[in-house]
């Protein structure tokens, strides 16, 4: 049975900051994205649930954190790796807080490929899926980002998945900013924008 496609929003950034440690370079040169927290050490693919994920969460290097994180990181993690499916598409972009109201650098747009746990991560971040970037690189209102994709925030390391609704709003809404940089059609999923390619 064909997965039907799903949106997400990932960010580049360590920590709950905006700008701490950007990895966009990283996503660039390995024509990849990735979520964060190393010293978990565990695939999940090699867990024979979720639950069984976060127990080796919680025992391992973040069993001093409060329970409520560890079960964020073993979520995240979980998710990125056993939920997102290779065609998936995510808006790739720095974050942003409640209260922010300077300019949101929106990356590009990713096209999900398959999952790879790289323990020798040049970079740190351990958990990647291999993608297909479009470079967008190009300051976006904090408003647009809250109105069109419904989010007040974007913290967390991904978001979603999004409603096809809204990230159809989102790409319409980028695609007026950015004409040159953001046109044409997925195949196979009618009204949503790609980045122009190079």
């Amino acid at each position: 049975m064909e997965r039907e496609q799903q949106f997400w929003v990932i960010k580049t950034t360590e920590g709950g900051g905006t700008y701490d440690v950007d990895h966009w370079d990283d996503f660039k040169t390995e024509q990849a994205i990735a979520v964060g927290w190393a010293e978990v050490k565990v695939d999940p693919c090699e867990c024979t649930s979720k639950e069984d994920f976060h127990d080796r969460v919680s025992t391992g290097h973040y069993r001093g954190i409060p329970r409520r994180s560890q079960y964020h990181i073993a979520s995240t993690i979980w998710s990125f790796a056993k939920e997102w499916n290779p065609g998936d598409l995510a808006a790739v972009c720095v974050g942003y807080s409640p209260r922010q109201e300077c300019d949101v650098c929106l990356y590009g747009l990713a096209e999900v490929g398959d999952y790879e746990f790289d323990s020798r991560s040049q970079w740190g971040w351990i958990y990647k899926r291999k993608t297909k970037l479009w470079a967008i690189e190009e300051k976006v209102s904090v408003r647009t980002f809250r109105d069109a994709l419904k989010k007040g925030s974007v913290l967390q390391t991904i978001h979603g998945p999004l409603s096809k609704q809204t990230f159809l709003n989102f790409s319409a809404q980028v695609q007026k900013l950015f004409p040159t940089k953001w046109h044409g059609l997925t195949q196979g999923c009618d009204g949503y924008f790609l980045p122009a390619k190079s």
